[in-house]
Order: C-alpha cells, then structure tokens, then sequence
C-alpha cells in the first residue's frame, strides 16, 4: 500500500510541473489528470487509515481478553492465598454483552444483548469452556469486529449473516466446523486466523480476504 502511495504521489508531482501557465489546455489536461491522481490518492489513504483504526480496535479487545484470562488462571493457581489481592464480594461481576446455553458443562453463545460494535467472547463463562457459536447468534447486527476465542470449535448456521459494518473476525485453529452461509452478505469482512487451520481454508474457500495471525 505505501509504495502504491509512493508510486501515485511522484506521479502526481510530475504532471503538476510539466505544465506551464502560458499554455491554454484543452478540455482534458496534464493538470487535470494530475489532479485525478491526487483524488485517488486521498481515496488510498482514507481506505489505508480506516483499516488500521479496524485492527487497533481488534487489538485491543484481543489485549483485554488475555487480561482477563490470565487472571482468571492467577486466581485458580493462588487460591486461598490471602496475599493476593481479591475482588470485592459484594460488587456484582459486570454482565456480559452475549447471551448463551449450558449443556454438559459446556457453553453455546446464543446472542447479543444490546447494540454492540466490537466484541470479544471469553475463552470461559462461569469456569465453563466456550465451545460453538450458535445458529442465527448474531445475523444482522451492527458488529465491526469480533474475537472468537480458542476452544470454540464450531460456528452455526447465519450466525454472522447480513453483517454489513462487520470488518474483522478472529477465528482460532479450534475452529472446525462453520456453517452454512455463516458469514454471507458481510461484504467488507476480513478474516483473522492461525495458517494452515481450518478456518483458512474455509475463508479462501468461500473468497474471503484473510490475513494470518
């Protein structure tokens, strides 16, 4: 993208100075081709700097999901230790944004609550492990970004369908099952996932763009 940029703006620095003022151009001018090349430009820029505020935004949701899972393990390995610092009691934890189902000891996210943007579903609910994503679980919602952690290994049926702003989701290899049309109408959908795992092949399969991570 930057030698793009590179390429487009020398481009544009040539044409400007070929022109002279004494010359009456016609109706389509070095100069206005100039100018075209600078429209473009600005275009490439605008698009370049709305996909790094989409994966700042991923980031850091990403960073605050470890968070929370390694103090959940800090908590678990200390135990009654009574040097380490514990949460008030009697504050309630806050409420997650998702709904979902227990079954077996296991969990199946089922929804939203609310008008959520970007989202990071826990790796564990109650001390239970996240295992799928339910069918339908969030079909037209206004979501740009979502971080589906490690352990879920199934994704339902138009669980992401008719997503229109969502731009990024994270897929981990767990991953092995998505369903049918699970992410169609997603028209600006990037999908982030480990190489070689399952949830590649199924993104390059249907044409989605990915990027390895």
């Amino acid at each position: 993208m930057k030698k793009l940029i590179s390429i487009l703006l020398t481009v544009a620095l040539l044409g400007l100075w070929g022109c002279t003022p004494e010359r009456t151009e016609p109706a389509d001018t070095p100069q206005d081709s100039s100018l075209a090349v600078y429209a473009g430009l600005v275009d490439l820029l605008r698009d370049e700097l709305e996909e790094l505020r989409h994966d700042q935004s991923l980031a850091a949701a990403e960073y605050e999901a470890r968070i929370r899972e390694l103090e959940e393990r800090i908590a678990e390995l200390t135990g009654g230790d009574s040097t380490e610092e514990k949460p008030d009691e009697t504050e309630p934890a806050p409420e997650l944004p998702i709904t979902y189902t227990e079954k077996d000891g296991k969990i199946t996210v089922t929804g939203l609550k609310g008008d959520v943007e970007i989202l990071v579903i826990p790796e564990k609910i109650d001390g239970k492990p996240v295992v799928a994503i339910a069918d339908n679980a969030f079909s037209g919602s206004s979501l740009t970004g979502v971080s589906i952690p490690s352990g879920v290994e199934s994704i339902g049926w138009f669980a992401f369908f008719g997503c229109v702003s969502l731009t990024s989701v994270s897929l981990p290899s767990s991953v092995t099952s998505v369903g049918y049309d699970a992410f169609s109408n997603c028209p600006k959908l990037t999908i982030y996932c480990p190489a070689g795992s399952y949830a590649e092949k199924f993104a390059v399969s249907y044409g989605y763009s990915v990027v390895n991570a």
